[in-house]
């Protein structure tokens, strides 16, 4: 096993994997989870034998959840001990899928596939659609809906109509209760 290419830039990552054409990639999820959930649609579709492995700070059932939706082959957080996460890139590279044994306390696996643990006291983010994922990071980052409706180029009235949808569904009634979900979810820094 060795390391054929490192950077912390997607679009310099994307352009290595023509290069190098590797076997595994590590994605730092901690940075930001829509790019790095972007970046992993993006190369699935140009590099569909390629394995994504996440590395993340740490890792809710929501979290999780919304990785395997999109064909994460691996997810590891910084507490997982090297030779977990060696082992790991060593089994998706065969095609396998591997977890940090921290990530395994979310994980059922049924004759079906993996599944996440269904969780009562944990809202999923995964119940949003794409809109709604970027309404609540821009909300949750301090923008106003008049904002939000202004970068996204979309009427006031349906920004907000996001806004009540995607509070009702994260059973959220406050904005900085928004924020403080957002900090949880590693959405934006602390």
């Amino acid at each position: 096993m060795s390391v054929v290419a490192s950077t912390d830039s997607p679009q310099t990552a994307f352009a290595m994997l023509g290069r190098s054409h590797p076997n595994v990639a590590i994605v730092n999820a901690r940075l930001s989870k829509r790019i790095a959930f972007r970046w992993t649609r993006m190369v699935q579709e140009s590099a569909p034998n390629l394995g994504v492995i996440f590395l993340d700070q740490y890792a809710t059932a929501a979290r999780v959840a919304e990785a395997l939706s999109i064909g994460v082959a691996g997810y590891f957080t910084r507490r997982s001990l090297f030779h977990q996460l060696a082992r790991g890139v060593a089994l998706v590279a065969r095609g396998g899928r591997a977890f940090g044994d921290d990530i395994n306390e979310h994980l059922v696996t049924t004759h079906h596939g993996t599944t996440v643990r269904p969780t009562a006291d944990e809202p999923s983010l995964t119940e949003l659609t794409p809109r709604e994922s970027e309404v609540f990071e821009m909300l949750a980052q301090g923008l106003s809906v008049r904002q939000c409706a202004d970068q996204l180029k979309l009427a006031h009235s349906t920004v907000d109509n996001h806004k009540s949808r995607l509070m009702k569904k994260l059973d959220v009634h406050k904005s900085t209760e928004l924020t403080r979900l957002a900090i949880r979810e590693g959405l934006i820094m602390a």
